[in-house]
């Protein structure tokens, strides 16, 4: 690339001079001459960034390293609905590269190009550790499109935020990293939760030549699965509420505040000890057979008990959604013509927290607003197939015959539990899920994993390459009465670089998580614990501060939570 190189000045001998590479802002500069025809991508911008300029975020407590912003954009191009289209991405260049290549995974519906800071729940963004990191927008601008979820209509842009931008990006990225600094990437890894979650599923299972770590958390690899659970709950308490003159559902008179903190109070009476330490947290969520019916009112509700609605709600969310005859309502599945049925959501310390599964149902605060986005306005759109604007999802959905209806293999399902290509070469995947998660379930996760152990004779076998760690008590990707920080890139780094496994992860809670405060005991915001490798779970040996990670120990439970 004719960025990267400059002849140097002329010398008296005569002598023919040597190429010398350009490095810094003269790079930056250069990087707008960079086009690819086998990309088909264009550069649209290149920006030196001085060291002690800029900070990853306003509360940020150090300055980023000098490094060179560059935007590009591939394949632009006018959909099938008229719309532009185009992979849209940030690379971020350091001055002080390590060699290494970081891609950033991304969220919701996509549509937005994040800053390509590489963020790793650690101390340091993967920037500021001398990493090349790119961002990218799934292939759609929302700005471009009358709603997030439009990008639906257009056949393409599907495949897109499937799988398609994040593998264009990969490859334009590390080919422009090569091209700038003139040199070979070592290593590449990727991190990402909810949607980033299942890109890194998608690079694991279509694309296992890309990376030689994955961290997926949280992830959505099976959004009809996810859709389809949030619907059933919403029925359930529309059903027992009033409506506005709107007809929206009240959905907040489902679970009034003192009968969320009742829940909540009786829930961890029943099973916060069960991990060996009364903390306000869950751990050993396979000892925990709590059900909503254990608070039914005998005769009149009152303060302390819950009315017959309340708890079929509860119980039909647990349980999962059903059709009139009472068997599970199955979503299109791994592979045509397969099935999978929706699964019910576990109970844990979150459940009704701010960022637990019944104030997503419920409304509480302004939670319910951004779950209606992601799930009732995209169904009509993007779960169904041909798309039908005018279906309304909270009172069309009869589970009988949806299933017919619903977007069969999917280019963003990721439930291809061989990873055997990923495997052979090498590659090392983490697994997170917070137990808490109201969006897609910890269970989906469960079970994916499972199907992987299965297919590679035994959790040993398994545990050489991949493994999952659930986080107590922690919501979609953060939040929630849990220690839900954690740093991402040094375990997986460990792991490929030097071959040491991840037997534990040491997670602290975030200062500022009103979450923490939801349960009693209340949750300092110092406290550390272990996250452990599935099935085992964080056991307090008995002495020693509850929460100094340093007591506690992974166990095995008595009973396998699949």
């Amino acid at each position: 690339m004719a960025a990267v190189l400059a002849v140097a000045g002329c010398g008296g001998s005569g002598a023919v001079p040597e190429p010398q590479a350009l490095t810094g802002e003269a790079a930056c500069a250069a990087v707008k001459d960079f086009s690819s025809a086998e990309h088909k991508g264009v550069i649209t911008s290149a920006t030196w960034v001085p060291a002690a300029t800029e900070k990853s975020a306003p509360t940020a407590a150090t300055f980023l390293p000098a490094h060179c912003v560059v935007q590009g954009s591939l394949e632009p191009r006018t959909g099938v609905d008229g719309k532009r289209y185009a992979t849209k991405f940030e690379l971020r260049l350091p001055l002080e590269w390590n060699r290494r290549f970081f891609f950033q995974g991304g969220s919701g519906l996509e549509g937005t190009l994040a800053p390509a800071y590489g963020p790793t729940g650690g101390a340091k963004t993967a920037l500021e550790q001398g990493f090349a990191v790119v961002s990218q927008n799934g292939g759609h601008d929302n700005a471009d499109l009358p709603a997030p979820e439009a990008f639906g209509f257009d056949p393409q842009a599907r495949v897109d935020f499937g799988y398609g931008a994040i593998i264009k990006t990969s490859k334009a990225a590390k080919s422009l990293i090569a091209d700038y600094y003139g040199d070979a990437i070592e290593r590449s890894y990727f991190d990402g939760c909810s949607t980033g979650g299942r890109q890194g599923m998608a690079f694991a299972q279509r694309f296992p030549d890309e990376f030689d770590g994955i961290v997926a958390g949280a992830p959505v690899f099976d959004f009809g699965r996810v859709v389809a659970a949030r619907i059933w709950g919403w029925q359930k308490a529309a059903a027992v509420v009033s409506r506005d003159i709107n007809g929206m559902p009240r959905f907040h008179e489902a679970m009034p505040q003192a009968d969320r903190q009742l829940f909540q109070r009786e829930l961890l009476a029943a099973c916060d000890a069960q991990d060996g330490a009364v903390d306000g947290m869950i751990s050993n969520v396979a000892a925990c057979t709590f059900r909503p019916k254990a608070l039914l009112c005998t005769g009149e509700k009152t303060p302390e008990c819950l009315s017959a609605e309340q708890v079929g709600i509860w119980e039909a969310v647990l349980d999962g959604p059903v059709d009139s005859g009472g068997a599970a309502f199955k979503v299109p599945g791994y592979r045509a013509p397969g099935e999978v049925p929706v699964r019910g959501y576990r109970i844990d310390a979150a459940w009704m927290t701010s960022s637990g599964q019944a104030a997503r149902i419920t409304g509480q605060g302004p939670i319910l607003d951004i779950q209606w986005k992601l799930n009732i306005d995209p169904t009509p759109i993007l779960f169904m197939t041909p798309p039908q604007p005018g279906f309304r999802p909270l009172d069309d959905v009869d589970w009988d015959t949806w299933g017919n209806s619903m977007t069969v293999n999917a280019p963003w399902l990721m439930s291809d539990p061989d990873l055997g290509r990923y495997r052979d070469r090498g590659g090392k995947m983490i697994f997170y899920h917070g137990t808490g998660d109201s969006g897609p379930n910890a269970v989906d996760t469960i079970d994916y994993y499972e199907s992987v152990v299965a297919l590679n004779s035994s959790r040993e076998q398994t545990g050489r390459f991949a493994r999952l760690f659930l986080v107590p008590g922690m919501g979609h990707c953060r939040g929630g009465p849990s220690t839900d920080t954690f740093d991402r890139l040094a375990p997986i780094m460990d792991w490929v670089e030097r071959g040491k496994a991840p037997d534990a992860i040491v997670a602290q809670a975030t200062p500022g998580n009103a979450d923490l405060a939801a349960v009693t005991p209340a949750i300092p915001a110092s406290r550390t614990r272990p996250l452990c490798p599935y099935p085992a779970y964080p056991r307090y040996k008995g002495t020693g501060s509850i929460d100094d990670a340093a007591s506690f120990t992974c166990t095995l439970p008595v009973a396998d939570p699949a």
